[in-house]
């Protein structure tokens, strides 16, 4: 697949770590997972909108837990005004969208 220039990805990590939710260790690695494999496509921290519940998350290795920019209540601002604001004064081409849950009720 080949993106526009300055693409944009949200990844999302639904459920959450609640009691019975057994694959949220799941849905976290994978959703980590799709944010290495974006950044090795280039992608950068500010070119990806993390949303997970887990916001104390260090995915790039700089020390701080810095890397989640919201929680699953963000999902309508990361689609309505984060995906279509501009980045480093360009136009956002392409957006991404990996969502992630255990898919039950």
């Amino acid at each position: 697949m080949t993106l526009t220039e300055n693409p944009k990805a949200i990844i999302v990590a639904g459920g959450g770590a609640f009691a019975g939710n057994d694959l949220w260790n799941a849905t976290q690695a994978s959703v980590n997972f799709a944010y290495h494999a974006l950044t090795y496509q280039g992608f950068t921290k500010d070119s990806i909108y993390y949303i997970s519940s887990d916001t104390d998350l260090d995915l790039d290795g700089n020390g701080l837990p810095d890397d989640a920019d919201g929680t699953n209540a963000g999902l309508q601002y990361a689609l309505e005004t984060w995906a279509t604001d501009q980045l480093n004064g360009l136009p956002t081409g392409d957006v991404v969208l990996y969502l992630c849950d255990h898919g039950g009720g």
